[in-house]
């Protein structure tokens, strides 16, 4: 299938509506569609916990993310399902104390 160019008028509005998603990132609005998601195609435990590690994995993959791990002494590029485990529960746990008791975002 052949990929088409966007034009200028095009590409903005892409641009002004990642702007926006990526301003009012709204987790629980993200989590629930990726559960809905999980639920529709019937995934086991065993197949949403291998989704949720290759998607951490990719991302983890990214050249700015490499790089970060790298001024941490970590070579993503050598790292094992454990070391991909550690550092998302490593990130979990960071972001955990950016949530008040509620749950929400401190303010």
């Amino acid at each position: 299938m052949e990929k088409r160019k966007l034009n200028r008028f095009q590409e903005k509005k892409v641009t002004e509506e990642l702007k926006v998603l990526r301003k009012d990132k709204d987790l629980d609005k993200l989590q629930q569609q990726m559960y809905d998601m999980c639920t529709v195609y019937g995934l086991s435990n065993a197949e949403v916990s291998s989704l949720l590690f290759s998607v951490m994995n990719r991302i983890l993959h990214c050249e700015h993310n490499k790089e970060s791990l790298l001024e941490m002494d970590i070579d993503i590029t050598k790292a094992g399902v454990d070391t991909i485990l550690e550092i998302q529960k490593m990130l979990v746990y960071q972001y955990a104390k950016t949530l008040g008791p509620d749950g929400k975002p401190k303010k």
